[in-house]
């Protein structure tokens, strides 16, 4: 039995402390086969109770995932899921990007944020600093997971075109870090070397997700509509706030030319005086 994760979420989940929420929501999707949108309640605590999840855990979870949105309840028994644009937008997630199919059991395991921690390397030559950067997790409980995991490291070393004498020169003015010696065997001497951050295996086969998925551009027009203060007055003026004066000019043109009725009223965060343009009647 495999269960398909979206790291993006795992880690705000984690970060959101709703992991339990997520992790039953994925559970709950994965038994609706049909797409439905909705499963028995009994058949999801029958299915976690065969991955050795207790009574007491399944309905923390459940009393989570009701908090947090990412599942309702309707007719008695019957548990409906929300959407995956939905949970992505109620965890603040303006994209996702990664996609692992894993065995349910690592997903209920105790270590299971090590295995989709791990699932976000891409094996490139990457740094604890930058995952760190990316996934809000410290490159102490990096190293801690990617030993869980049993994640393969390759080490990542560029050689230049240097030669030797200049090793001490690149040390003092160079901003690449550890300057060595190693022996060309295409030129057949010794040159300078950088070593760079290691390389690191994903685990499973995680799939890329592209930027215009459709899950993607409605994350993206959400993302854009919280970015800005957004409110409908009571005479039907609508006020967006944007950055420039020309980005309001322009919006004002495109509304003239959709011959939308009402009257848009821009507030130009670097203007002092607000600019209103009526649209073409």
């Amino acid at each position: 039995m495999r269960v398909n994760v979206y790291t993006d979420l795992a880690l705000a989940a984690i970060h959101a402390k709703k992991s339990g929420a997520l992790r039953l929501w994925c559970f709950a999707r994965m038994l609706d086969q049909g797409g439905r949108g909705c499963i028995l309640a009994a058949e999801l605590y029958k299915t976690l109770q065969g991955l050795k999840v207790t009574h007491t855990t399944f309905y923390r979870w459940l009393a989570q995932a009701k908090a947090a949105q990412f599942i309702t309840e309707g007719r008695p028994g019957v548990l409906y899921l929300a959407a995956l644009a939905k949970v992505a937008g109620l965890l603040k997630v303006d994209r996702l990007t990664r996609k692992v199919e894993m065995p349910a059991l690592k997903l209920t395991a105790k270590g299971w944020r090590a295995f989709v921690f791990a699932a976000t390397h891409n094996g490139r030559p990457t740094s604890r600093q930058t995952l760190e950067a990316l996934t809000g997790i410290s490159q102490r409980t990096q190293a801690r997971y990617d030993h869980l995991a049993k994640t393969k490291r390759k080490k990542s070393i560029y050689v230049t075109d240097r030669p030797a004498s200049q090793l001490e020169a690149v040390k003092e003015h160079s901003t690449e870090a550890t300057a060595f010696i190693v022996y060309d065997k295409k030129s057949r001497r010794r040159v300078v070397a950088h070593r760079r951050p290691d390389m690191r295996t994903p685990y499973g086969q995680p799939e890329a997700i592209r930027p215009k998925w459709e899950i993607n551009l409605k994350l993206l027009s959400s993302a854009k509509i919280r970015n800005h203060s957004f409110s409908i007055g009571a005479t039907g003026t609508q006020m967006i706030f944007y950055r420039t004066l020309d980005q309001a000019t322009h919006a004002a043109q495109r509304n003239g030319r959709l011959d939308l009725p009402q009257v848009d009223t821009f507030y130009p965060i670097k203007c002092t005086q607000a600019a209103t343009f009526y649209a073409r009647a």
